[in-house]
């Protein structure tokens, strides 16, 4: 588990993300998927709300959902193509949540959009100091203006601030 967050509209749920690096020795995590989810589900039984959908790729981008009155599996499932390392529930929007990747990459999940990110920010992949976006792993982050901005802070010592309406900027 990298972070976990509380709702501040549905107090029974809370976030939790997940990240579990691969083990170069066994390849036992990865015949069933992502290490992530096998760190969530062990000794082999995937909830069958961990199995990937018909169509959808593993991956160790991994963010799930809790609710206090289920707690054999998880209510909300979502993945991207980095591992994430910290999350937040949008405090007015209850199907927003929103994920910083080991990428640099900011990620943003709906309820109602399914399993996959709805927006992303910009992936930084070259060094250098014109590049506006996260190169390395965002280690924690901030929803301000009542939902309107979010701030990041990132492993390479920057801290950007972003404008939920449009995370490629």
């Amino acid at each position: 588990v990298t972070d976990i967050d509380w709702s501040p509209l549905h107090r029974e749920l809370f976030l939790s993300t997940y990240h579990m690096p691969h083990s170069t020795g066994s390849a036992s995590p990865l015949s069933k998927g992502s290490s992530a989810v096998a760190a969530v589900a062990p000794n082999g039984t995937l909830s069958s709300s961990l199995t990937p959908r018909s169509g959808e790729l593993l991956s160790d981008g991994l963010a799930l959902v809790w609710s206090l009155s289920m707690t054999n599996r998880p209510e909300h499932v979502f993945t991207c193509g980095s591992p994430v390392t910290t999350g937040r529930f949008h405090p007015t929007e209850s199907t927003l949540v929103l994920g910083g990747c080991e990428s640099g990459q900011l990620v943003v999940w709906d309820i109602r959009g399914g399993r996959l990110p709805v927006q992303k920010s910009a992936l930084t992949t070259v060094l250098g100091a014109s590049t506006k976006s996260h190169t390395h792993p965002i280690c924690s982050m901030e929803i301000i203006e009542g939902g309107l901005g979010l701030v990041s802070a990132s492993t390479e010592g920057r801290v950007n601030y972003w404008s939920l309406g449009n995370l490629r900027e």
